[in-house]
């Protein structure tokens, strides 16, 4: 039933939390908004292309739909937004260009968000998130000193990133997680 509503969470007559929310009538969109990269890890040289179809319920594009888009990271890349404007077809794109300035190799996400620039009756709205590896090459040092702390020792590591393998990881552990066969690391194949 729509309105506002309180939960106590209570140990005894001890109040613990207390949560407050609101429930609203669902009102089905008009339209649907559906965002797509063609790259969902890129290094911090690369580019991305966001792709957006908006489109009715039955399957008809919505045509020369005014879009506004922000994105935002975890790293070093700042903000950005700005304007985009469907085609005929309902169809959009961006292309992402980071400009990520940092001596770490960790990875950014970069969050997208694409939404009704001329808001009806509410607001529509699609996101997506990108990784971006500023580096390819991850070094880690390792150091410790010696029991009487006479010496020390620095232990370093360097690993080659490989989006590839990543994403190729990704794509078969989907497409085999609901396998009724698993493989507990042996190499054979069991019924789950």
């Amino acid at each position: 039933m729509p309105g506002s509503y309180c939960i106590d969470f209570k140990t005894g007559d001890r109040l613990i939390s207390r949560a407050y929310f609101n429930v609203r009538e669902y009102v089905k969109p008009a339209y649907r908004i559906d965002i797509g990269l063609d790259r969902e890890q890129i290094f911090g040289w690369e580019s991305a292309r966001l792709s957006v179809d908006a489109g009715f319920y039955e399957g008809t594009p919505v045509s020369n739909l005014k879009l506004t888009y922000r994105y935002y990271g975890t790293g070093a890349d700042g903000d950005g937004e700005g304007f985009l404007n469907c085609d005929r077809s309902g169809h959009a794109e961006l292309v992402y260009r980071p400009s990520i300035q940092t001596d770490e190799w960790y990875p950014v996400a970069v969050y997208f968000n694409i939404h009704n620039a001329e808001a009806e009756d509410e607001e529509i709205y699609a996101s997506k998130t990108l990784t971006v590896f500023p580096k390819d090459v991850m070094i880690k040092i390792k150091t410790h000193a010696s029991k009487d702390k006479t010496r020390g020792y620095a232990t370093f590591y360097a690993n080659r990133i490989h989006i590839l393998a990543r994403a190729l990881y990704q794509i078969l552990h989907a497409a085999f997680k609901d396998s009724p066969h698993t493989d507990d690391g042996d190499g054979q194949n069991k019924r789950g």
